[in-house]
């Protein structure tokens, strides 16, 4: 029981436990050899099965962490194209400052939400009206391509 609450309730690392393990196993064969009202026949197979749950918690905990590392990774993967594309909204503003639609954005826009369209900054210039259509599907292709939404025409 002490093993497996302290794979499953104690925040460290699984090679940290490892120590823990091999002195819980090593500490069942000792008292073992020194004499178990368990029978000689019981004692490998007793042995046998706390070395297997032994193994599979730390195979589970060893799971787990390589699971929160990839979720944090993807996590700084998404922040860091959100980053990216408000960069990319802000020197697309600053080259684009004579046209009037750039006015009405402000010089320091982040992610969020505006309260009068509902759409995001960059979103927000590629999906605005404008004069050329042809530019603005252009601009629409090239961000579905990047974000992965865009559907080709043979799928």
């Amino acid at each position: 029981a002490l093993l497996t609450s302290s794979h499953f309730f104690m925040n460290i690392r699984w090679f940290m436990l490892l120590p823990c393990e091999i002195a819980g196993v090593l500490s069942y064969v000792f008292c073992a050899v020194l004499g178990s009202p368990e029978g000689i026949f019981n004692v490998p197979m007793n042995l046998a099965l706390f070395t297997g749950i032994t193994l599979l918690a730390c195979i589970a905990k060893r799971q787990l962490e390589r699971h929160e590392r990839y979720s944090m990774l993807q996590l700084i993967n998404e922040r860091v194209r959100r980053f990216e594309s408000d960069f990319k909204l802000e020197q697309a503003q600053s080259m684009s400052s004579s046209s009037p639609s750039a006015a009405r954005f402000p010089a320091d826009l982040q992610s969020v939400v505006t309260d009068q369209t509902g759409q995001t900054g960059f979103t927000q210039l590629i999906f605005d009206v404008k004069s050329n259509c042809r530019d603005q599907l252009r601009d629409m292709i090239k961000l579905g391509m990047q974000e992965h939404w865009l559907i080709e025409a043979n799928q």
